[in-house]
């Protein structure tokens, strides 16, 4: 690469980076609680931040009882751009920017902490494997894996993410409307206990960028009620 295509990546990084902070200073958040093992998924929109307690709250929907205190508190597991690898439970992450031709990866930033995909406005079907982590051991009891992202659809339409977990091959799609939000995604599954677990998220089209800030795994301990 010369200095004239490093110039302009970085001119186009610096507005992208600059585009991302005027659309955070009017962001929507949005709350998607799923349960990979039946597919089920439950979308929230929030005028603040979601909390601890309403996110156990909407996770219990599915069925099962959470405790923001077992799960939200201290993961086992969590990865960002920032720190992409775990030695103790060992765990780590990868990108890509999809299949030619539609490469869509913009930016791997350890500095904002963040990854940036803008795939290509005639993208079509999944970007696959854009994102995937491995966990080295899976916990022997019902986990959630949390990811959080922002981002948009293009004007008008609503673009998908793709999330799958690979012992099972269960997924799910996580809709991404064109009105710019913080999205904390929340899946339940039980994983095979001992066994290595992989979470993929691939982007599908309708997507105008998505930033992926981090992901985190942890195992919900047994809710004991009050006598």
């Amino acid at each position: 690469m010369g200095a004239r295509d490093v110039n302009e990546a970085e001119d186009v990084g610096r507005s992208m980076r600059r585009r991302l902070d005027e659309l955070a200073e009017t962001q929507h958040w949005v709350h998607h609680v799923g349960d990979l093992d039946s597919g089920e998924v439950l979308t929230t929109q929030l005028d603040r931040p979601v909390m601890p307690l309403s996110r156990a709250e909407r996770l219990s929907r599915l069925g099962h009882i959470f405790d923001d205190t077992s799960i939200f508190s201290g993961p086992r597991y969590r990865l960002t751009p920032r720190a992409p690898y775990q030695a103790v439970p060992e765990a780590s992450f990868s990108v890509s920017g999809g299949s030619l031709p539609f490469v869509s990866l913009l930016s791997y930033s350890s500095t904002h902490d963040e990854v940036v995909w803008q795939p290509p406005r005639d993208a079509t079907g999944p970007l696959l494997d854009l994102l995937r982590a491995s966990f080295a051991e899976g916990p022997r009891e019902r986990s959630v894996v949390s990811i959080l992202l922002s981002g948009q659809a293009r004007p008008g339409a609503v673009g998908h993410v793709l999330i799958l977990e690979s012992q099972t091959g269960a997924s799910i799609r996580i809709p991404i409307t064109d009105a710019f939000a913080s999205h904390t995604v929340d899946l339940t599954f039980i994983p095979r206990a001992g066994e290595p677990a992989d979470v993929i998220m691939s982007l599908e089209a309708g997507i105008r960028f998505l930033t992926f800030r981090s992901i985190s795994f942890a195992a919900q301990r047994p809710v004991v009620a009050s006598p």
